[in-house]
């Protein structure tokens, strides 16, 4: 029985640390795409509002890794 509880609590564990890589991923595969977008921008408004999204990614994604990092020390 305690091996089951063991068991079950290591799954527990594992499941934020999918998540918080899953969540990295996520925002970093956003990030690459808002900046192909920002280099694809021809000028003017456009490419103003291509780099603040490609900026606001890049925050999501900075946001996302530290979130990531937190969890990976308390493995």
């Amino acid at each position: 029985m305690a091996a089951d509880i063991t068991a079950e609590l290591a799954a527990i564990g594992v499941r934020p640390l999918e998540d918080a890589h899953l969540v990295w991923f996520t925002a970093e595969l956003e990030s690459e795409r808002a900046l192909r977008a920002w280099f694809a921008s021809t000028g003017g408004a456009g490419e103003a509002a291509a780099y603040a999204m490609y900026r606001a990614a890049l925050d999501r994604e900075e946001a996302a890794a530290r979130a990531l990092e937190r969890r990976l020390r308390v493995i």
